[in-house]
């Protein structure tokens, strides 16, 4: 069959995307061609780039991209900045030939013009190039049939188009006439080779699996919820409510009509391929001893066929493994280690890492180790909220401290303004897209951002004004050297190993007491609820607030004394959004008084106070925390530990068979 060659298939499929518009999955289709003349690694940048920005249609055409591959985020990493580069590189190898060739065919109207203009295009792509190139290879390998197939696939091709020209001098065609003559002859096109498969076994995907001439199939898994695949949404719109949204340009991801509908196709296809046998295989349980019912499929096509239970033969993994003559093993959860590593290593850790690993060690290994990490999106997630918040409560109190340092509160009818323009940059700098082109629910969700971001800000103006504290320092970077930079904590390991922690400090206040005293006090936004305590310190759960207190305090311990450190939130009560605070200050004379002026003391009523020896003894508490994780990472801990907490964010939550289900 000639239509199963790349050529034919990339004729097709060019053919699609100049008539579709550049939609997203013929684009990909296109590029995943091994003729396109990008590499399989370059074509999986470009598709993770795609869906991160949800990229279709005429988006494909602009000049360059350089919107973040992190996502909406401002800061961008240094894979980012490789796949930014790929993405735009490919972007241009792909479209730029499928754009002259949509030119040319605008243009053309006669059946020869069109013809010229589709073997221009096919020697813009350098396609004869490259099928020699590919022939020399297979020679070399000493494939002589498939080598002088593919020699021939070019010449096919240009028969083809000359045939026609031949044959209909004078015709004006559409496009789509076009390729309906193209597929006709193609169709008939033999390369006179003989076939590349007798008999075989081909392995594969129901969904995927593309074979012809099978004489007998086993289709193994048909378990309810696996073959067909269930396809639930979470989402509170149901399909009729999602589908009159698309009239309004509002469109989802998800479309479970469509996605059942496959799922059955691929069950039909499967069940109708073979032309002699069909053997059907179902789970009655797991290894783990949970039971597994068929799927609807199986129980269908045993009604269809009139088989009863007695009928349907019974195995049991003991006797496959006898026959197969494979030794019974059961993986446990002490086979989820690592080698050890000697003493005398420097282990790099933050507070981010640390909390992962207390929570769940096998997902510590699986995103710092192994480097795993969840496809990103351009929709916000909790960390771009936070993010945004971050940004804009720093450039916003950045604007209220002068050039000697001093800050002074705004006043509240400039709140709106400023944090307006900082909102509206923050957005051209994430999300680099004109207004046409930018997601509306993207614009929705910052709107919403925008609004709670102002209710925060003016109660943080608000704690400010009846506080002693003054911001003075934001972004600080423990353990980097630059000019924001803070030294790294270090903790030294019984086995000689050391342990060097960073982190970033959002806010730094300072209180200046009548007594010379300079206190600290350490400010963390979040954008969902977050309490602190000091049982967390200690088992290293959350060592944020306590870490970043010692980094201050180290970096100039004779002038400056623990003030407090505290989480900022929000939460949304019967439909109106309240700031909340968590953490602690300091048993101070001078902080009793001035923390908190409020008529009520209402910033500080939900706090903690702690003396500075009390302070001091959950610093070290911390210390002892952070030296247990780094032992047992070193001891090679990677075992599953499946929680609530530890599994909520988890890059692997997904394909996590222990993963927990809320």
């Amino acid at each position: 069959d000639a239509d199963s060659y790349e050529i034919i298939k990339l004729i097709y499929t060019a053919y699609a995307i100049i008539r579709s518009g550049f939609v997203k999955e013929n684009v990909i289709t296109y590029a995943k061609c091994g003729l396109s003349g990008i590499s399989h690694r370059e074509c999986d940048e470009l598709e993770l780039y795609v869906d991160t920005w949800k990229i279709n249609g005429s988006r494909f055409t602009d000049t360059v991209w350089n919107m973040n591959p992190d996502g909406l985020t401002v800061e961008r990493s240094a894979r980012a900045d490789v796949i930014l580069d790929a993405a735009n590189r490919v972007r241009k190898t792909v479209i730029e030939p499928l754009e002259r060739l949509r030119a040319a065919l605008q243009v053309s109207k006669r059946l020869v013009d069109r013809c010229h203009a589709l073997y221009d295009y096919l020697c813009d792509l350098q396609i004869s190039e490259r099928l020699a190139a590919r022939a020399k290879a297979e020679l070399a390998r000493g494939a002589r049939r498939e080598a002088g197939e593919t020699l021939r696939l070019y010449r096919t091709v240009t028969d083809t188009l000359s045939s026609l020209c031949t044959l209909l001098p004078d015709a004006e065609v559409t496009t789509d006439e076009l390729i309906l003559l193209l597929t006709l002859l193609f169709s008939e096109t033999d390369l006179g080779s003989i076939p590349s498969l007798h008999d075989c076994v081909i392995v594969g995907s129901a969904s995927t699996l593309r074979v012809e001439d099978v004489k007998a199939s086993f289709l193994l898994g048909l378990c309810e919820g696996e073959f067909p695949r269930a396809v639930t949404d979470d989402g509170i719109l149901s399909e009729g409510e999602k589908l009159r949204l698309e009239e309004f340009d509002i469109i989802f991801d998800t479309n479970n009509r469509l996605r059942s509908a496959e799922e059955l196709f691929y069950v039909y296809r499967a069940m109708t391929k073979p032309s002699e046998y069909l053997f059907l295989s179902t789970v009655e349980k797991q290894t783990d001893g949970s039971a597994r019912t068929p799927s609807l499929a199986f129980s269908r096509a045993k009604f269809l066929l009139n088989r009863s239970d007695a009928e349907i033969e019974h195995f049991d993994s003991d006797a496959i493994d006898r026959v197969l003559e494979i030794p019974t093993f059961h993986l446990s959860e002490d086979h989820l280690r690592l080698p050890p590593q000697a003493g005398g290593v420097m282990l790099r850790l933050s507070q981010s890492k640390i909390r992962t690993f207390a929570l769940c060690p096998y997902s510590y290994y699986s995103t710092y180790r192994l480097s795993l990490r969840e496809q990103k999106d351009s929709q916000p997630s909790y960390a771009d909220d936070g993010n945004f918040l971050h940004s804009l409560f720093e450039s916003f109190l950045r604007c209220a401290i002068d050039a000697d340092g001093r800050f002074t509160l705004p006043a509240h009818e400039e709140i709106e303004p400023l944090a307006e323009e900082i909102t509206d940059e923050y957005i051209r700098k994430v999300c680099p897209l004109p207004p046409d082109k930018t997601d509306k629910r993207l614009l929705h969700l910052f709107a919403r951002l925008y609004r709670l971001a102002v209710v925060m800000l003016r109660d943080i103006l608000d704690e400010l004004q009846h506080s002693c504290f003054t911001p003075a320092e934001f972004e600080r970077v423990i353990g980097s050297a630059g000019k924001n930079g803070l030294p790294p904590v270090v903790i030294e390991l019984k086995n000689g190993s050391r342990v060097t922690l960073s982190g970033k400090i959002d806010r730094v206040d300072f209180c200046d007491a009548a007594n010379g005293k300079r206190y600290v006090r350490i400010i963390d936004y979040k954008s969902s609820e977050h309490a602190f305590s000091a049982d967390d310190v200690r088992s290293g759960v959350d060592i944020q607030p306590i870490l970043y207190l010692l980094a201050m305090i180290a970096s100039d311990p004779k002038r400056l004394l623990p003030g407090g450190a505290q989480y900022l939130f929000h939460q949304k009560e019967k439909g109106h959004h309240t700031i909340q605070r968590s953490g602690f200050y300091a048993e101070e004379e001078p902080l009793r008084q001035g923390a908190d002026t409020s008529e009520d003391g209402r910033y500080t009523k939900k706090l903690s106070w702690h003396t500075l020896d009390e302070i001091e003894e959950l610093t070290r508490d911390m210390k002892c925390a952070v030296a247990s994780v780094a032992e047992r990472i070193l001891a090679g801990e990677a075992q599953k530990t499946p929680s609530e907490d530890a599994c909520r964010f988890c890059a692997i939550r997904a394909s996590c068979d222990k993963a927990y289900r809320a």
